[in-house]
């Protein structure tokens, strides 16, 4: 296959975010939701040690937190840690 034949092939969809029945808590990382939303959100350790984690791994907090904000379709619980 030649290399302009492999640059023009669509890139591999993320994996999906965690499936649960409905009623059910389902467990992941805001980089599993993004793009999709939930019925309720909770945000945890929402604090100073979380933005240096996130700032070291080059990652925007303000982008990365709006993402955690907007997944809620009802109700988003911030937990300050």
């Amino acid at each position: 296959m030649s290399d302009a034949a492999a640059s023009d092939s669509p890139a591999t969809p993320p994996a999906p975010a965690p499936q649960a029945p409905s009623g059910r808590v389902r467990w992941g990382s805001i980089f599993k939701y993004k793009g999709l939303d939930a019925e309720a959100v909770v945000l945890t350790d929402v604090g100073d040690d979380a933005i240096a984690f996130v700032r070291e791994q080059g990652l925007d907090w303000f982008d990365l937190l709006y993402v955690g904000l907007t997944r809620a379709r009802y109700r988003c619980v911030v937990v300050a840690g």
